[in-house]
């Protein structure tokens, strides 16, 4: 397969690379294409501009806070793009405006550490998950809790441990979740129970945002040595195909902590980043096939992101670097 370069790459100064606290935990598109967010593990956010390879805005660690972002997602609701919805291993969730600087709304979640934040494609809500084991949604415009998915009766499957990936899907008003304790689950908001109405029964250990939906495709990136990146059937839960990294004798295992689908393709590729072999890898969503490749990188990859409307997608490592690449040389 072909090896890709890097067009970018943003470095988070400081004297420990790869410490945990410097690590570059979610990186994000802006609806537009135009912006890069990636938050890290010191309570930074910084907003990169696409053209000039430049950060242009910074969220320092707010007062009080002295945690990871662990999450960031930019916010749809608001008329003003420029605000991101940002998630901290404290238990707050934050609305940042990377314009003005400042924090515009702030909520805190007691006893919980959040792991992963996403928003509904029409922009009017958005939901948390994290050490709790509890999915929350808020509504967007408010900020208010609207519905907390806990599963109180005891019939109602929940995940047993942290949860690290949850994801909107655009067709179906359902939310899907990944976690620690080896099970992928779909919730539907509309239907009166607390748990999750459908359980994906494979053996899966997610550890990052490596949960992604495209229309009924759901692919899950594990953090384990075999079946490390799976597609799943997202109305029946059924196992579609195996399309891990084959990874050569020597070579050091790949597992995996984030994985995305395409979107300039309608999700014909799938980009997957690993510890072990620390590479970023895009395989063909219908047969698995290795198309390219980031490889030999120094540190873990945490995770990833493709744009929105280009053949390119940036990810983020344990070393506190950022990356943005091209991979438009493969597309047909």
């Amino acid at each position: 397969f072909l090896t890709l370069t890097c067009l970018c790459r943003l470095h988070h100064d400081h004297e420990n690379a790869g410490a945990v606290e410097h690590a570059v935990m979610s990186v994000r598109w802006s609806p537009n294409g135009q912006q890069l967010a990636a938050s890290l593990g010191d309570g930074e956010v910084k907003v990169i501009d696409i053209d000039s390879g430049h950060v242009i805005r910074s969220m320092a660690q707010g007062s009080g806070h002295h945690c990871a972002v662990s999450c960031v997602r930019w916010g749809l609701s608001s008329e003003d793009h420029s605000v991101l919805i940002v998630g901290r291993t404290d238990g707050t969730v934050a609305g940042w405006n990377s314009a003005s600087n400042s924090i515009v709304w702030e909520v805190k979640e007691d006893n919980n550490e959040i792991y992963a934040v996403d928003h509904s494609y029409d922009g009017l809500q958005f939901a948390t998950a994290g050490k709790d084991r509890i999915i929350r949604i808020y509504d967007a415009s408010n900020h208010r809790l609207v519905r907390k998915l806990s599963g109180s009766g005891l019939i109602n499957p929940v995940h047993k441990s942290r949860i690290f990936s949850l994801k909107y899907s655009f067709m179906h008003s359902c939310l899907v979740s990944g976690g620690w304790d080896h099970t992928v689950q779909v919730w539907d908001p509309r239907v009166d129970t607390d748990g999750s109405v459908r359980i994906f029964h494979e053996d899966v250990f997610v550890s990052g945002d490596s949960v992604d939906v495209w229309n009924n495709d759901v692919t899950v990136g594990s953090w384990r040595r075999d079946k490390n990146l799976l597609m799943f059937d997202l109305g029946s839960g059924n196992l579609i195909r195996d399309i891990s990294f084959d990874i050569s004798e020597d070579d050091e295992p790949a597992t995996i902590y984030c994985a995305q689908f395409t979107k300039h393709n309608n999700g014909a590729n799938v980009v997957a980043g690993s510890s072990g072999n620390n590479m970023v890898r895009i395989v063909e969503s219908a047969s698995g096939k290795a198309v390219a490749a980031v490889s030999r990188l120094p540190h873990a990859v945490l995770s990833c992101h493709t744009h929105p409307v280009r053949s390119m997608f940036a990810f983020g490592s344990a070393d506190g670097t950022a990356h943005i690449v091209d991979y438009s040389n493969i597309d047909s």
